[in-house]
């Protein structure tokens, strides 16, 4: 027969480990972009090198400000989020937790969370880490492949005065336009064009991106722009094939067709 009995207290005891908490754990910034998962979280401990001008993102309106933070072992973009984003200054060093892993148009980055503790911090290793203007706005842009534009959303042109150079807000279809502005009234073969494109593309290395493309950018890629109509640059924009776009990642803006 089985005799139960309830074990004295020296008879039995427990040992228990605190688990670690990834996202407290700081790690080098080379092991993020190559060991880590998006969703993953993390902790860095490294300096600003840059910090974009605040920007107004979402359904929520909620401020966006991306940075460039660098270690000893790499650099890595940050996601900074509302009342984070005064927390940063660029030249100075940081410890961040909570953030997680992201990928964004085939690359890893980070984003701050409502988790995320940011504090300002000393490190001698860190503050001699230095980035040049030329470099950092190599960094600062980001360059895309794409097979071919797969949406055009929307074309805006616009007719400005040769004058004063203020947008003309009158009918265009006769010859002769005024501008509400100066006063001034002109030929319309003699007022300026500005352009804006709002195009949608999918890299190769996979997602899907809508950038703002801007007529100077437009002008090296599309013959004659200032003779074609809002449906020809339409057009035009959708037959091109196998293009390199380097893009703000900040604003969405393309800067330059390789």
């Amino acid at each position: 027969m089985t005799k139960l009995s309830t074990p004295d207290q020296t008879e039995y005891r427990f040992q228990f480990e605190k688990i670690a908490n990834p996202g407290d754990q700081i790690i080098p910034i080379e092991e993020i972009l190559n060991n880590r998962e998006p969703s993953d979280s993390v902790a860095l401990r490294a300096k600003a090198i840059y910090v974009a001008e605040t920007t107004v993102v979402g359904a929520k309106n909620l401020k966006l400000a991306q940075a460039i933070f660098a270690d000893s072992s790499g650099k890595i973009r940050v996601d900074l989020w509302e009342n984070q984003i005064p927390l940063i200054q660029a030249g100075q060093m940081f410890t961040i937790t909570e953030l997680q892993v992201r990928e964004w148009s085939g690359e890893k980055k980070v984003s701050t969370t409502v988790k995320s503790v940011i504090k300002s911090i000393t490190d001698e290793a860190l503050e001699k880490i230095t980035v040049s203007e030329a470099e950092i706005e190599t960094i600062a842009e980001k360059v895309i492949n794409v097979p071919f534009i797969d949406m055009v959303k929307s074309v805006n042109m616009s007719i400005l005065c040769s004058n004063c150079s203020k947008k003309i807000l009158q009918a265009t279809a006769n010859n002769i336009v005024r501008c509400d502005r100066c006063g001034c009234r002109m030929r319309l073969v003699s007022c300026k064009k500005q352009l804006s494109v709002q195009v949608l593309v999918k890299p190769i290395d996979g997602g899907a991106i809508e950038l703002l493309i801007f007529q100077d950018s437009l002008k090296n890629i599309i013959n004659s722009l200032d003779t074609l109509n809002e449906d020809q640059v339409a057009e035009s924009l959708l037959a091109l094939d196998n293009l390199q776009i380097k893009y703000d990642p900040t604003k969405m803006i393309v800067t330059k067709f390789l």
